[in-house]
């Protein structure tokens, strides 16, 4: 090959450098003995939606969530031992549009070197991949279970069966024998309700987990309903009073169990945004009803509400204004990604002091 012919990345390696510097999926970063930012490559807007100027002379970790900052200490320091060696980092950092997104970085350092003198880190958005993980091991954990509460209440069903004959052949039994006091009778009939109330919650609980039934077709609103109200009654009784409106024979096209889901999500997101103690005070009103979209599940709450800041993130994953421990910030999302999956909407009205209503519409089964 002639000297003329020589290839362009001989003759013009600074040209493809700063190609492939600007067309990385990643940002690039330089950072000076500090920690502060030298120079950050044009994709760093694509990544992290600050322009480049706007983090020149900022350090990286002031970007990240206070929890996580010792998290990049503790890389810089690593680093800065063991110079020319990649070390890698994971933490959560503040988008420009203010949101929390999770970000891997790797960082080497080059300050020995007198013609770079500078720490190189790239810098990945992880938080598609993180979001899908915890998804997958959200469902993971919820099918799991859904298969131990089904073998559960299948194993509870039988015995139950055997109490509840056995109860009626007592009262009906003792229903002609005089002189028995009313207290027995009284106490027959309050241990025959408690076990018919005990085989509805088994039946709800079988409706409810069956994480492998992913069949379609009509749903009745109001039974799934009840049978999540049923299943968050504990959450429910202490915090407010439940009215029901619910429609005779308003049928959703979809799955029961999915469908059934995302009632007890929007009745236990209810009930948590009022204070334990409060029933008196407070009310939670489910409905169901055809509208011309389809067929509409309501639940509104008189709780504390929300601001509009509060309501524009609430379907965003990990997003929770609740305290440590009481929730995800995976709910509304899971319930917002169902409807989504069953060709329906999902919509929100908050006012902070006057309570939330949660709107969802499903597509109306056919008609026979």
């Amino acid at each position: 090959m002639s000297e003329g012919a020589a290839p362009r990345a001989v003759r013009a390696p600074e040209k493809i450098f700063q190609a492939l510097v600007e067309q990385s999926g990643d940002a690039l970063l330089l950072l000076g003995a500090g920690g502060e930012i030298l120079y950050a490559s044009p994709s760093v807007e694509r990544v992290t939606g600050y322009r480049p100027e706007l983090l020149l002379g900022r350090e990286l970790r002031a970007l990240a969530h206070p929890e996580d900052e010792k998290v990049l200490a503790g890389a810089w320091r690593r680093c800065l031992e063991r110079p020319g060696e990649p070390v890698p980092a994971s933490f959560r950092y503040r988008h420009y549009d203010g949101s929390w997104r999770h970000a891997e970085t790797v960082s080497v350092d080059h300050l020995a070197d007198p013609e770079l003198a500078a720490v190189v880190t790239s810098v990945r958005d992880v938080t598609e991949r993180r979001l899908m993980e915890s998804r997958l091991a959200f469902t993971d954990r919820i099918a799991s279970v859904g298969s131990l509460a089904a073998g559960v209440a299948h194993e509870i069903n039988n015995p139950l069966s055997y109490v509840i004959s056995n109860l009626s052949y007592l009262a009906e039994a003792l229903a002609g024998q005089p002189g028995l006091p009313d207290e027995v009778h009284s106490a027959l009939r309050e241990a025959a309700e408690g076990a018919e109330r005990v085989r509805r919650i088994v039946r709800d609980i079988r409706a409810f987990s069956r994480p492998d039934d992913e069949r379609h077709g009509p749903v009745d609103l109001k039974r799934v309903v009840e049978g999540a109200i049923s299943l968050a009654s504990n959450e429910l009784r202490h915090r407010a009073k439940l009215v029901r409106d619910l429609g005779e024979g308003v049928l959703a096209w979809g799955n029961e169990a999915r469908v059934g889901q995302v009632a007890l999500n929007l009745l236990v997101n209810a009930a948590q945004a009022i204070a334990r103690g409060s029933a008196a005070e407070n009310e939670i009103r489910v409905s169901t009803r055809r509208v011309p979209e389809g067929v509409e599940l309501t639940v509104r709450d008189t709780g504390s509400g929300m601001p509009p800041e509060v309501q524009a993130r609430i379907f965003d994953p990990f997003f929770t204004t609740k305290p440590v421990g009481v929730g995800t910030g995976l709910g509304l999302f899971i319930c917002q990604r169902i409807v989504a999956e069953l060709r329906g909407s999902i919509s929100v009205e908050s006012e902070p002091g006057r309570g939330t209503t949660f709107r969802v519409v499903f597509p109306e089964a056919p008609a026979p």
